[in-house]
């Protein structure tokens, strides 16, 4: 795109007058010389948004597989700690941090769930992760079943991840 002001011999053909129009008022709604830089300086704070959600909700990722891991040790293992409210806390606020870093990062992109098809296999792989958990935390009493809803949501997680990766329905 050229940034600046639209030369006079443009203005007499009328399609590269509206072309010219169509990209100023794409960029910002002030004039021509003054958009670039706020452009630019926009852009760049939208960049730098980006990275701190990208970061917080890498951190959010890791937190909560950590949790996972260990309420699916505790659980299995019939630690007596396993289902102290305090726990569940922790469990609970990890996977809000996640679900609210995702959705900021999806507002953020203008990007929502069945709008990107791979955002959708997300989601729904999420979903899977959390019924697992709900089914190996609180609703299944024999260890072994148990491990295989840690299991099932273990790999509901991955498969999430590698979508999230590839942003592809089937990261390959």
């Amino acid at each position: 795109w050229e940034l600046g002001p639209v030369p006079l011999e443009s203005m007499a053909d009328p399609f590269v007058s509206l072309q010219k129009a169509l990209q100023y008022s794409a960029l910002c709604l002030s004039p021509p010389r003054a958009c670039w830089h706020h452009h630019r300086v926009r852009f760049e704070g939208v960049k730098a948004m980006h990275g701190i959600l990208l970061g917080a909700h890498g951190l959010f990722v890791i937190l909560s597989l950590v949790a996972f891991g260990f309420r699916a040790h505790a659980h299995v293992s019939e630690a007596p700690w396993a289902g102290h409210p305090r726990i569940r806390l922790l469990g609970h606020g990890l996977d809000g941090g996640l679900l609210l870093s995702a959705l900021a990062l999806c507002g953020s992109f203008g990007l929502w769930p069945f709008q990107a098809g791979w955002l959708t296999a997300k989601l729904f792989a999420l979903v899977v992760y959390a019924f697992c958990g709900v089914l190996a935390f609180r609703v299944l009493k024999d260890p072994m079943a148990k491990l295989g809803a840690v299991a099932v949501g273990l790999l509901a997680f991955a498969y999430s991840a590698a979508v999230a990766q590839a942003h592809a329905v089937l990261p390959l």
